[in-house]
C-alpha cells in the first residue's frame, strides 16, 4: 500500500481543491450565454491539471503511468500479491474521491476540447500531450476501479464511465493514417487491455448500462480496426514497414484484448449470453459462425491456391466454469475452400461431475458469414466426470466466396473463439438466424 499512496500522494498536487466533476460538467455546457462560457473557459484553463505548462503535464504522464503500471503489476502477477486487506482504497491516505473524480473528469475532457473552450485556451496548445494525458487518465480510471472498496468508498461512477468512453471518439477522427493513428492504435490496445482486468475484476451485475456501454465501444474499435487496418495494409513504397508492423500490432493485440473482454463481459452472468448476441445482431456484425450447413459444397468447390488465411484459436471459460479448456494447436493455416480439422482440449479438474456447453464467435465479425463448421462441440451439452480430460475436434472450412468480399480482401487473419458455460437451468444460447433446421435441432 505504501506504494500506492506514494503515487496518490503526488497526484494529489494536481487536484483542484473544492472542485467537483459536476463543476466541470457545467463549465464545459454548451447551453451557457456567451459571457458565462467565457467565465467557464477561464475557470477549466486554470485547473492544476489542465494548465498547458510542459513540464507540470510531463510530471502528471508520468505519475499516471506510474499509477497504471503499478495496479496492472498487481493485478497480472499471483493474485495472492494482491492483500484486499490492505490494498483498497480505505487505505490509500487523504484521498478524496470527489477531487480524484474532477481530477479525471478535466484530463479525459482534454482529449477533445469543446469549441468554446478554444477561444480562450492559451496561445499555446499542446494537443499531443493533452490526448496523451486523457488515455492515460481513463487508464487509471478504469483500473483504479478493480482496487476493492471503489465502489463504497465512491470512485465507481456510472457518469465518469460514460464520460471516459468518450475518448473513443478520438479513432474516429485521427485514426485512418500515419504515425499518430498508429500511436494512437498502440494506445488505445492498453486501454483494451485494462478494460479485460475491469471485466475480470469488478461487477457488473447491478450496472448493466455502462457494462453494455463499454461493450459497444469495443465493438466499435474493432470495426474501425479493421476498416482502417484494411486501407493502412494496401500501401506501398518507402516509409510503409513502419505503418505496417504498427498496423500489425494494433489488429494483434486490439482484437486478442477485445475477444477476451467481450468473453470476461458474456462470463459475468448467464443472461450475457443472449444480451451479447441480441446486441451483435442490432448492430449486424456477430461474428457468429455458420455452423452445419453448406456441407455438401464441400464435394464441389474448388480451393482458392493464392489466398492463405492463417486460423487462429481462442479459448476462454465463464466466470462459474470450473473446466480447463485451451486449443490444442494456437494457429494453422488454410486457404479458401480447403477443410481443416483442429481440436480443444478440455478437462474437468474437480472431484465431481460437471456439464458444460459452449458458444463461440469470429473475427473480424465480417468473416463470420464465411466460417463454416462441418462438425464442431458447440451449443451441445458436454459432461466430463471427475478429472476427465477430453479432445474436441473442429472440422470446418472457408467459403471461397470470401475472396469477393470487398470488406474482407485484405483480411489475412481469423480468429476463431469458444466459451465454455456450466450448463444450468435458466441458460440459454442464441443460435445464428441463418443456421439450417438441422443444426438447430441440436440445440433443442
Amino acid at each position: 500500500m505504501s506504494e500506492f499512496n506514494s503515487i496518490f500522494k503526488e497526484l494529489k498536487t494536481h487536484f483542484a481543491p473544492s472542485i467537483e466533476w459536476t463543476d466541470i460538467e457545467d463549465w464545459l455546457c454548451e447551453a451557457d450565454n456567451g459571457e458565462t462560457k467565457d467565465q467557464h473557459s477561464v475557470m477549466f484553463w486554470s485547473l492544476p491539471m489542465c494548465r498547458q505548462i510542459i513540464h507540470i503535464q510531463d510530471q502528471q504522464l508520468q505519475t499516471l503511468r506510474d499509477l497504471c503500471n503499478c495496479i496492472r503489476a498487481m493485478r497480472s502477477s499471483d493474485p495472492n500479491s494482491f492483500d484486499i486487506e490492505h490494498d483498497n482504497w480505505e487505505n490509500i491516505e487523504d484521498i478524496s474521491p470527489k477531487q480524484y473524480l474532477a481530477f479525471i473528469y478535466a484530463l479525459s475532457s482534454l482529449a477533445k476540447i469543446p469549441q468554446q473552450l478554444m477561444k480562450v485556451a492559451p496561445q499555446q496548445l499542446n494537443e499531443h500531450r493533452n490526448i496523451q494525458l486523457a488515455l492515460s487518465a481513463v487508464s487509471a480510471y478504469f483500473l483504479t476501479i478493480t482496487i476493492p472498496g471503489a465502489k463504497s468508498y465512491g470512485i465507481f461512477d456510472e457518469d465518469i464511465i460514460e464520460h471516459c468512453l468518450k475518448v473513443f471518439k478520438l479513432l474516429e477522427t485521427n485514426g485512418q493514417s500515419g504515425v499518430r493513428a498508429d500511436n494512437l492504435w498502440i494506445q488505445f490496445s492498453t486501454i483494451c487491455d485494462d478494460i479485460v482486468l475491469v471485466f475480470r475484476y469488478v461487477q457488473f451485475k447491478d450496472h448493466i448500462k455502462p457494462r453494455d456501454n463499454i461493450l459497444r465501444c469495443l465493438l466499435e474499435v474493432i470495426y474501425l480496426n479493421c476498416k482502417t487496418g484494411n486501407n493502412n495494409s494496401c500501401g506501398t513504397g518507402k516509409g510503409n514497414a513502419g505503418a505496417e508492423a504498427a498496423r500489425k500490432l494494433r489488429a494483434k493485440s486490439t482484437l486478442y484484448y477485445i475477444t477476451a473482454g467481450g468473453v470476461l463481459i458474456m462470463g459475468l452472468s448467464y443472461a450475457a449470453v443472449p444480451l451479447y448476441s441480441i446486441f451483435c445482431q442490432a448492430y449486424s456484425y456477430g461474428g457468429v459462425t455458420s455452423q452445419g450447413h453448406d456441407a455438401e459444397k464441400v464435394e464441389h468447390m474448388v480451393k482458392v491456391k493464392d489466398r492463405v488465411l492463417k486460423i487462429r484459436f481462442n479459448a476462454d471459460i465463464g466466470s462459474s466454469m470450473r473446466w480447463n479448456f485451451k486449443p490444442q494447436q494456437y494457429e494453422i493455416k488454410v486457404a479458401p475452400g480447403e477443410t481443416a480439422l483442429a481440436f480443444y482440449t478440455a478437462k474437468n479438474p474437480t472431484d465431481k461431475p460437471v456439464i458444460g456447453i459452449s458458444t463461440y464467435n469470429v473475427i473480424p465479425f465480417e468473416a463470420g458469414a464465411y466460417f463454416n463448421k462441418i462438425q464442431c462441440f458447440c451449443f451441445e451439452e458436454q459432461q466430463l466426470n471427475p478429472h476427465e480430460e477430453v479432445d474436441m475436434p473442429v472440422f470446418f472450412y472457408i467459403d471461397p466466396e470470401i475472396t469477393q468480399d470487398p470488406a474482407l480482401e485484405y483480411c489475412d487473419t481469423i480468429t476463431l473463439s469458444y466459451t465454455f458455460f456450466e450448463a444450468k437451468e435458466g441458460l440459454k444460447l442464441n443460435f445464428p438466424s441463418y443456421a439450417k433446421p438441422h443444426a438447430l435441432a441440436k440445440q433443442a
